[in-house]
């Protein structure tokens, strides 16, 4: 389709392309979570402690300490305290975005979007008091394990799957115009995670697929990338190669 035959097409992995991006915001506040964790560390030091309750406090002392230290990281005032970015601060377009979206998060209280961790789901359904103090501390290790292990993954530029929950991956399936693995979206996603007081906020700026095409290396005195979509060369840029496909951003030069 180039017209030229010193061109040379090579045929590669299909390519999901997109134009548009979207923000989902997962938020985890420790001072809710660590509520019925320092309760029950209270009881269990006024009694004989069990072998594993024990073994679960020192960890989750460990991951404590480790989150809410004072980290030497760039603040930005935001509603009268320290936003606080723990992963690099976005692009200015993304932080105007991220900070209304926080706006609404964290100043007006938004129920609905605060309560996203698997922990606080639990205890919202069930009376902290009636669970064991086992199931608890396990809870509370996992969900700070999450936390941690999805900063240090962010730092390297990658996605950590266990820390979401089924409602977010609803939210974002809703938006996707082509059927995708949720997988495939969040490798190819910017992740920022910064900190308001103790409050976590992961910040995933994802793709909203469009359509899925055939992708052709073109070879010639430079080299670029082509989609094949409905029997139209579409330039790409930005490619991603993931699990045998390419998630590109069309290329409007063209």
């Amino acid at each position: 389709f180039i017209g030229q035959p010193s061109y040379i097409l090579t045929e590669t992995d299909p390519s999901y392309l997109f134009e548009n991006e979207d923000y989902l915001f997962h938020v985890t506040n420790l001072t809710k979570i660590l509520q019925p964790y320092y309760k029950i560390k209270a009881m269990l030091e006024a009694t004989q402690r069990d072998p594993t309750e024990y073994i679960l406090i020192n960890r989750i002392e460990i991951l404590k300490s480790q989150l809410l230290q004072k980290r030497r990281t760039r603040s930005i005032d935001f509603l009268g305290s320290a936003l606080k970015f723990i992963t690099g601060v976005p692009d200015h377009g993304d932080l105007v975005e991220i900070k209304t979206a926080l706006n609404d998060i964290i100043e007006n209280n938004n129920q609905q979007r605060t309560i996203n961790s698997n922990f606080e789901k639990l205890i919202g359904k069930f009376n902290p008091q009636t669970l064991k103090s086992k199931l608890l501390l396990e809870e509370t290790h996992k969900e700070l394990l999450d936390l941690t292990t999805t900063i240090n993954f962010a730092k390297n530029g990658n996605f950590y799957s266990a820390a979401i929950n089924t409602e977010e991956i609803e939210e974002i399936m809703k938006k996707e115009q082509i059927n995708i693995p949720i997988i495939d979206i969040l490798e190819y996603a910017t992740i920022h995670i910064c900190k308001v007081a103790e409050t976590f906020v992961v910040i995933y700026k994802y793709t909203i697929i469009q359509e899925i095409c055939e992708t052709y290396d073109v070879t010639s005195i430079t080299s670029m990338s082509y989609s094949y979509c409905n029997d139209k060369p579409q330039r790409v840029k930005n490619c991603k190669n993931n699990l045998s496909k390419y998630i590109c951003k069309k290329n409007k030069s063209d």
